[in-house]
């Protein structure tokens, strides 16, 4: 659903259909809370519409009010239940999450223990350097928002979940088939490449393999 609904979010974005950007926007930030990133996604668009006599402003404007509804929403729903809004922050001690740390002190960390810590951190960093490259390209709107996502899970450590933060991020995948698609051999292998690892994981799961879906 995360992965549908940022699909669409961006979609209509691009296509300038404020509302329904917003509306997306707003059901994905109730799916995961870095889905509030997409709203300076959002904001990038201001330029484009507020500095402009464009009579698209208010449906822009209603767009952006919404684009945090969804977390409003959960948040809420969240106090009224277990008596703590941000439950789903103070949960992460259950998985051995600490408290915010510098993103550089995690990623020296887990490149200096070796063995899967190094790939977590890896992982990470071929992220925010994704994230660089969308910028160059101009793509700013995909950039920040690949940025933001990435940002929380660095931080919190341990890294042991990164991949699983990073790999279905819409944006990165974007970047990914647009440096491939230079090439269609390559594009090619990607493509069967992806269809072995993701045989691979599926089994692995219903399997009992959790280290390997982490």
């Amino acid at each position: 659903m995360y992965f549908f609904l940022c699909t669409m979010a961006f979609s209509a974005l691009n296509r300038r259909a404020w509302l329904t950007s917003g509306i997306f926007g707003g059901i994905l930030s109730a799916t995961r809370f870095v889905g509030i990133g997409f709203a300076l996604s959002y904001l990038i668009a201001f330029p484009q519409t507020l500095l402009k006599q464009d009579q698209s402003r208010p449906r822009y404007l209603l767009g952006l009010l919404i684009c945090p509804l969804g977390l409003a929403v959960f948040t809420t729903y969240l106090y009224y239940l277990v008596g703590d809004a941000f439950a789903f922050k103070h949960v992460l001690v259950a998985w051995g999450r600490r408290e915010i740390s510098s993103p550089i002190n995690s990623l020296e960390a887990g490149l200096w223990a070796g063995g899967w810590q190094r790939y977590f951190a890896i992982t990470a960093i071929f992220s925010f350097m994704m994230s660089g490259w969308l910028t160059f390209r101009r793509r700013f709107q995909y950039a920040i928002f690949l940025a933001i996502v990435t940002l929380p899970a660095v931080s919190l450590g341990p890294l042991d979940s990164m991949p699983r933060y990073v790999w279905w991020q819409m944006p990165l995948l974007l970047g990914v088939v647009e440096l491939l698609s230079k090439n269609k051999l390559i594009c090619a292998a990607y493509f069967i490449a992806s269809v072995c690892w993701a045989i691979f994981m599926t089994v692995s799961w219903f399997g009992g393999g959790g280290r390997f879906v982490t």
